[in-house]
C-alpha cells in the first residue's frame, strides 16, 4: 500500500510553489547576469582580437540566456497555474460529493 496521498490543498500549494520557482529563477538569472559585464571582465577596450570578440559575444549570450530563462519561467507559471486550478477543481468536486453523500444519507436524494 502506498503512503502517497493526494489532497487538493497540497496540489494547490505545489502549484503556487512551482510558479514561485519560476519567478525565483528569473530573479536569480537577472542578478547573476548583471554581474557579467564586458567592462568588468576588462575586454571593453578592444585592444586585442579576443577582447573584441568577447565584447560582441557576451551581450548576445546574456540576452539569449535571459530570454530562455524567462520562457522557462513562463512555462513553469503555466504549469503551476494549471496545478492550482486542478487542486481547486478537485476540492470543489470533493465538496460536491460530500454534500451529495450527506443528502443521500439523510434520505433527501437530489435525483428525486
Amino acid at each position: 500500500m502506498s503512503d502517497i496521498r493526494f489532497t487538493p490543498s497540497v496540489w494547490q500549494e505545489a502549484g503556487r510553489r512551482y510558479e514561485q520557482a519560476g519567478s525565483d529563477l528569473v530573479s536569480g538569472v537577472v542578478h547573476h547576469l548583471s554581474v557579467l559585464d564586458v567592462s568588468q571582465i576588462g575586454c571593453d577596450k578592444g585592444s586585442h582580437l579576443v577582447d573584441q570578440a568577447l565584447s560582441l559575444v557576451i551581450p548576445a549570450v546574456k540576452e539569449a540566456f535571459d530570454a530562455a530563462c524567462r520562457d522557462l519561467a513562463d512555462n513553469m507559471a503555466g504549469i503551476g497555474g494549471a496545478m492550482t486550478d486542478t487542486g481547486v477543481a478537485y476540492q470543489q468536486l470533493e465538496e460536491t460529493q460530500v454534500e451529495l453523500a450527506r443528502q443521500i444519507s439523510q434520505g433527501s436524494s437530489p435525483w428525486r
